[in-house]
């Protein structure tokens, strides 16, 4: 783990938007307030499938209350209902609160043109209580990343890609 300043940070993700990659404005905001940027790397596939996603009502066919959200267990639902990321750009007939078609169209557009080298980082916070519960295998809750390491989930678990290793940028302390 390698601690970085928000110079860095800031010229990284610019980079990276710079290359026609989306950044959340939230990260952006996020890496100038007060705290520490560590910079380290997934080595793994497992524990880049340890990441716990995130709970929101675009996605929440994905992760039913009270269900673990690693993205191994986020990824496994997809396959497993045969979900692509076509169909879920179109209505399921469920309430808004459980899927929004719209929230899917930027992973058809990630995983139609997935490169590895055009991956960048994820960001991440310590997962808090509630979220260790829920989820007992993850490591570290997902800030922003969402849709690409959905597509990462899947591509992985699907065996459409082979894992490379990823730079997480870890935020400290926890944002919210």
């Amino acid at each position: 783990m390698r601690q970085i300043d928000q110079a860095e940070a800031r010229r990284v993700l610019g980079d990276h938007q710079q290359g026609g990659h989306h950044v959340d404005s939230r990260l952006l905001k996020e890496i100038q307030r007060p705290g520490q940027l560590y910079l380290f790397r997934l080595e793994d596939e497992a524990t880049f499938l340890a990441l716990i996603w995130q709970e929101s009502d675009p996605a929440r066919l994905l992760t039913p209350n009270g269900q673990p959200r690693t993205l191994r267990d986020v990824a496994d639902r997809l396959i497993r209902a045969g979900y692509t990321f076509e169909s879920l750009t179109k209505s399921l007939g469920l309430a808004r609160n459980q899927h929004h078609p719209d929230w899917f169209e930027r992973c058809v557009r990630i995983d139609g043109a997935f490169e590895f080298n055009q991956f960048g980082w994820v960001a991440v916070v310590a997962a808090n209580d509630g979220e260790r519960k829920q989820s007992p295998g993850g490591s570290f809750y997902l800030f922003d990343g969402m849709h690409k390491t959905l597509v990462l989930a899947k591509r992985l678990m699907k065996r459409e890609t082979a894992f490379q290793p990823i730079e997480a940028l870890y935020l400290v302390p926890r944002r919210n």
